[in-house]
Order: structure tokens, then C-alpha cells, then sequence
């Protein structure tokens, strides 16, 4: 393919010509693409970065930088061509990143947790693998392997959007079928495109609005909250796992060791991804994810005072989600390389989400994992067994997720395709955001149970007659459960943020109860929509505000 072919995607912004992405430029502290690369494996040397791009690369320093990030990031040439990508002719794999954006490093993880302050961020990267027979290639005899493996990553501060997914996937593809490696321009191209349309002018990232609004047209790149759920499969883990699945949730709750397993690397990341979006707003909440000695602690944290009732994200806040999963202590990597298992034993590591593909992390399950999660197999390992009574669902939890699994088995599965298409999964019963909703529903319920569980052990006599209306049903979810949770560093954020008396707010209900099967945020934000009062309903006095405020 030559340097000038057309570029085989459509955007609305216009493709910059190729010699843009090779001026020096300051890097945008807001912007969304961080990098692109090449991973190539060599036959002596194993995978390496061979090609990198970013604002500050040119013609001259091309080399330099691709050897910057290779000492900066050694583990990312092996997260680019992870063991087991050589089964798939096409696959995707997923990873975080850890980066120092002050001092431009990526620190190593200290054997005590040090008082400093860092400006460690967590970066996430995505890469397309592909192979390709030698002799298909206009220079073959270059290359010593019969076949050719590389793979295009893409480096974003959030994790990757299904459009950016979409066009990796083009490109590379592009890139693999002009059979010359030598050329890059489209590699360039994409770049070049990226830059524009997601750096040139900042970006946002937005919560889907609950009702129609309009959007104010700007330069600045909207992403939306739905563009980072478009192209999971909340479908598959439910009928993969049915009652397992909530036993995953709540083991996720309880901040364990939970250990993923799988040789499709693409099923691997998608899992985890699917699990996290089952917590409201996590996926966008996971810049501190990557590494144990970032995230909140519940002395920093402080109640709101105020919340928009027109505003999800405000809603969300209000009510302490999403929870923080990956505080201090805990850390996620939806690819784990055998050059980062030194990160599962470190003292100031306590829990993690990590997922491999290889056998000999698999094999030290016992020292490394309290849940083991393998999803060829389709099978869920209590490895710790002091977990097992933490674990065990009550009859309610039983009912809750058996109700789910039936409504989603029900569903024709020939709907819609949602490993392989972007396809529109809300319009149905049974999809992919009715998945997320009826979770919703069953974290919301359980926060609210435990804030009135504790109102009533603390209230004093004069204010019994606010409980009357309610049932304590806390124990619905599992005694030895809630006990356990109520120890983790993502309770202890939740308890101090949010108020004491959340459950006027949101009915301290199990979905499984009975409960009728309408989304209780949404519920609640109908209530307010309907209700023109400047109070909220309850008994505080909080402001509304609107967004035009």
C-alpha cells in the first residue's frame, strides 16, 4: 500500500497530512491519546517496541523515544504480544499502565508504602494483534520466522472507547494486508487523525443523561459514558456463570485476590471490563487503578453538601458510587505478564483484578489468589476457604440473580450480537444495560440497607418513628457478607462520604425482596422530574440545583 492510499475510516474531523505528527509539540495535559506504537517480536530479542508516535516524537527522534518508553514501560512489548496471542489470527488485548507524567517515568513499586506524594496516573492500553506468513510479504527474506507477528497498541488516559477499538482494528488490519512493514504512513495516519479529533481541543468525558438534553456544539471531544460499555458482554458472563456471577460481584466488593484466567485474550479483557461496568461509573473512575500506592483514603474524604437531581454523575456522588475498589492497597491488570508477578507479592499490595493467560501464574493460584476465576472452563474457585461462608448467597440473592439469569437466558440470542457488533443492546429485556440496571438496583439497595442497619443501632429513641415505614432487610444479603464488607477501605470511603440517612433517599430494599423491577435511580430521578419543589424529598434540607446553575 502505498504512502498516499485512502485512509479506510470516516470521522468528521479531517485527517491532518502525515508530516504533522512529526512536529515537536508541548503534549496536552488534557489530552486523551497518549501514544500509539509498533510491537514487533524479534527472533533473539523477543517482543520490543519497534515504531512509537505521540506530540513529542519526530523524524529524528523516533528511535530515541521508542527506547524511551521501552525502559519507562518494559513490561508493555510483552502486555502488546501476550503469550496465546499466536492462536487468533485477529485478537485484542488490554492493560494498565502506570506513568509518572511529572517526571516522565514509571517508578518501581517500593517495598514499603512511602508518606511521598507522587503524580502517578493510570494509563490504559489496548492492542490489535495480528500475524502474517513470511512469504505473503514484499520483503520476506528480511524476516528469520515463517511467520510475522506484530501488534498496533493505542495508549488513552481512559480506558478505550468502542469507536477507538473499532478503528485499531482498521488500521491494522490495513496495515497487516498492504504487506510491507516498512511502510507506516497509515500507521501515521491514524495518528495524525486521532490527535485531532481527541487532543486538538481537550476532551470530556460525560455520563449519559438520563433525558434528552442538548449539547452545546464545541471543538472539545465529548465521550460518552455508553461508548465505554458499547462492545462488552454482559450477556455472556450471565450465562456463563448464572449464581457464580453475583458470587464474583460480591468477592469484587470484598476487595480480594481475584485472579482471571483465560487463553482468549479478547474474552479476557472483556470480562473484566464487563464485571467492572457492573459497578455504576467504575469505568470511569479508574485512574488510579493501576497501582496499589494510589487511590483515596476514607480520612480525605467529605460529605457532599449539595447534589443536582437532573445530574447522574451528581447522583452518583451523592450516594458514594462508584465505590472505590482500587483504593490504596489494591490494584487492577486486566493482562498480567510474568514480568509484573512481582506486583502480586508486594507488602503493599492487598488485593487486586488481574487476569493472564499463563499457566505457570495459573499454577501458583494457592500463594497468589483467593478467587480464580477460569472462563474457558466457565468454572469459579473458592481458594481461600475462610471466603466460601463470606460468599455464599442468601435465598434472596439466589432469587435475585436466578429471576436475571432467567429473564437473559430468555432473550433470543440471535437479538443482537454483542461480542462482535456495537449494536444497540437497550432497546431489550435482557440486554446489556438491563444487566447493569438490575446491579445497579442491587448495590443501591444494599448501601441504603447498611446506612439504615446502622441509623437504627445508633438512633436515638425520639427519632424511631422515621424507621417505621422500613423493613431491615441488611441480612438479605448475607450476614457474614456484610460483616466483611463493612471491613474493607471501600466501605469506610462510602460510610464517611455519604450521609447517614441515605435511605430516605433510596428505599433500603434487596431487589430480590420483591421489589418491582424498575430501575430505582431512574425512579428516583422521575420523582424529582415530576416534583418542582426546591427541596428534595426527606427529611433534608439539601439545595437543588440545575445545571444551568
Amino acid at each position: 500500500m502505498s504512502s498516499d492510499t485512502e485512509n479506510p475510516w470516516v470521522d468528521s474531523a479531517p485527517v491532518a497530512s502525515s508530516s504533522s505528527s512529526l512536529e515537536v509539540a508541548k503534549p496536552d495535559p488534557a489530552s486523551f491519546v497518549i501514544g500509539l506504537c509498533i510491537v514487533d517480536f524479534d527472533h533473539v530479542k523477543g517482543p520490543e517496541i519497534e515504531y512509537w508516535l505521540d506530540d513529542k516524537t519526530n523524524e529524528y527522534n523516533q528511535a530515541s523515544m521508542a527506547a524511551k518508553f521501552s525502559k519507562i514501560w518494559p513490561q508493555l512489548p510483552f502486555q502488546g504480544l501476550p503469550d496465546g496471542a499466536h492462536l487468533f489470527d485477529e485478537t485484542f488485548t488490554n492493560f494498565t499502565l502506570v506513568y509518572d507524567e511529572k517526571l516522565q517515568t514509571c517508578p518501581p513499586l517500593p517495598a514499603e508504602q512511602t508518606s511521598s506524594e507522587t503524580n502517578l496516573i493510570t494509563l490504559f492500553g489496548c492492542a490489535c494483534v495480528r500475524q502474517l506468513n513470511s512469504n505473503e510479504l514484499q520483503d520476506g527474506a528480511d524476516f528469520k520466522r515463517s511467520v510475522i507477528q506484530k501488534s498496533v497498541v493505542l495508549i488513552t488516559r481512559y480506558p478505550i472507547p468502542i469507536q477507538l477499538k473499532e478503528k485499531l482494528s482498521i488500521i491494522t488490519t490495513s496495515y497487516f494486508n498492504q504487506h510491507d512493514f516498512h511502510d507506516k504512513s497509515i500507521i501515521k495516519a491514524l495518528y495524525d487523525n486521532l490527535a485531532i479529533v481527541y487532543n486538538s481541543h481537550g476532551f470530556e468525558v460525560e455520563d449519559d443523561d438520563l433525558y434528552d438534553t442538548v449539547v452545546n456544539p464545541a471543538s472539545t471531544k465529548i465521550i460518552k459514558e455508553s461508548d465505554f460499555y458499547t462492545g462488552l458482554n454482559l450477556k455472556e458472563l450471565v450465562t456463563m456463570f448464572k449464581r457464580n456471577l453475583l458470587v464474583i460481584f460480591k468477592g469484587v466488593l470484598l476487595e480480594q485476590r481475584i485472579l482471571v484466567y483465560s487463553k482468549n485474550l479478547n474474552r479476557l479483557s472483556n470480562f473484566q471490563y464487563s464485571l467492572l461496568s457492573l459497578i455504576p461509573n467504575l469505568l470511569l473512575s479508574l485512574s488510579d487503578s493501576g497501582t496499589p500506592l494510589t487511590g483515596l483514603e476514607a480520612g480525605s474524604i467529605e460529605k457532599p453538601t449539595s447534589l443536582r437531581s437532573s445530574d447522574r454523575h451528581s447522583m452518583l456522588a451523592f450516594m458514594g458510587l462508584p465505590l472505590q475498589i482500587f483504593s490504596k492497597g489494591g490494584f487492577f491488570q486486566p493482562y498480567l505478564t510474568l514480568q509484573q508477578m512481582d506486583y502480586l507479592t508486594n507488602p503493599n499490595t492487598k488485593w487486586y483484578l488481574v487476569g493472564c493467560s499463563n499457566d505457570i501464574i495459573l499454577d501458583q493460584k494457592s500463594r497468589l489468589a483467593d478467587l480464580v476465576v477460569n472462563l474457558d472452563d466457565s468454572s469459579v474457585e473458592i481458594v481461600d476457604a475462610s471466603l466460601k461462608d463470606k460468599l455464599a448467597l442468601s435465598a434472596t440473592d439466589r432469587r435475585f440473580i436466578d429471576s436475571l439469569s432467567e429473564e437473559v437466558l430468555a432473550t433470543d440470542d440471535t437479538t443482537v450480537n454483542l461480542a462482535n457488533s456495537p449494536m444497540d443492546s437497550q432497546s431489550y429485556r435482557g440486554g446489556d444495560d438491563f444487566i447493569r440496571y438490575n446491579f445497579e438496583d442491587y448495590l443501591i439497595g444494599m448501601l441504603s440497607c447498611l446506612k439504615y442497619d446502622s441509623f437504627r443501632k445508633t438512633s436515638k429513641l425520639e427519632n424511631l418513628h422515621q424507621l417505621s415505614s422500613f423493613t431491615n432487610e441488611v441480612e438479605y444479603f448475607g450476614n457474614s457478607f456484610v460483616a466483611a464488607f463493612k471491613a474493607t477501605n471501600a466501605y469506610r470511603i462510602f460510610d464517611r462520604g455519604t450521609d447517614d440517612e441515605l435511605f430516605n433517599f433510596f428505599e433500603p430494599k434487596h431487589v430480590g425482596s420483591g421489589m418491582e423491577r424498575t430501575n430505582v435511580l431512574k425512579s428516583f430521578f422521575n420523582k424529582i422530574k415530576e416534583d418542582d419543589r426546591r427541596y428534595l424529598p426527606g427529611i433534608f434540607n439539601f439545595r437543588r440545583t440545575d445545571k444551568t446553575s
